[in-house]
């Protein structure tokens, strides 16, 4: 288990540095008729993520401060407060409950795994980054996807290396305003759902 958790751990790590370096949109294709901008977050908005091995990870929305959201992650990695640009999701500041810095740079969702979207997105749409190795994302689909909170319309964005094999993908709910599930293809089996949530109206 705490193999597990480390691991956990080392792939938000390895996230957070990758968003830290290059980034570059390598392809805008024709809109579809389907297509999400970046979701507005409201004060109370609250999701919760599960996993194997007793995994989670819990979310909420804390406070807005001028164009930054400051949210609080809960999980068995600890407690950490982490400060989003409103019209970009970039992170600015990511620290532990005590205060200690831990990044000050990034894209980075709300998740059950790393999630690195870049906003816009839509069918076809495809973008990359250069970190600790070369990732490449496409967003392949626009479809129903089942997990212990319902029942989801999501954008399915998959993620290739360098030679272009399949690494995991993950799904973006509009609706939910966040990551709702989290495949992995090394590891062979799904990481994170979401499993409850909260989304307020303002």
């Amino acid at each position: 288990m705490k193999k597990f958790f480390s691991l956990v751990i080392l792939l938000g790590v390895i996230s957070l540095v990758s968003c830290a370096t290059e980034q570059k949109e390598i392809q805008t294709s024709t809109l579809p008729g389907e297509r999400c901008d970046a979701p507005v977050w409201n004060v109370g908005d609250s999701w919760r993520w599960e996993g194997p091995n007793y995994y989670h990870m819990e979310v909420r929305i804390t406070n807005k401060d001028g164009d930054f959201y400051i949210i609080e992650e809960l999980s068995n990695a600890g407690k950490y407060i982490v400060k989003f640009d409103k019209k970009t999701l970039q992170f600015t500041h990511w620290k532990t409950s005590k205060g200690a810095n831990l990044a000050t740079w990034g894209t980075r969702l709300p998740y059950g795994e790393q999630t690195d979207i870049r906003f816009p997105i839509y069918v076809g749409k495809k973008w990359s980054f250069q970190g600790l190795g070369y990732v490449e994302s496409k967003v392949v689909s626009y479809e129903n996807v089942t997990i212990p909170a319902g029942t989801f319309k999501a954008f399915r964005i998959d993620c290739f290396n360098i030679i272009r094999d399949l690494m995991g993908s993950y799904w973006y709910c509009p609706k939910l305003k966040t990551s709702i599930k989290a495949f992995s293809n090394v590891k062979g089996f799904t990481i994170s759902e979401l499993v409850s949530y909260r989304i307020k109206d303002e």
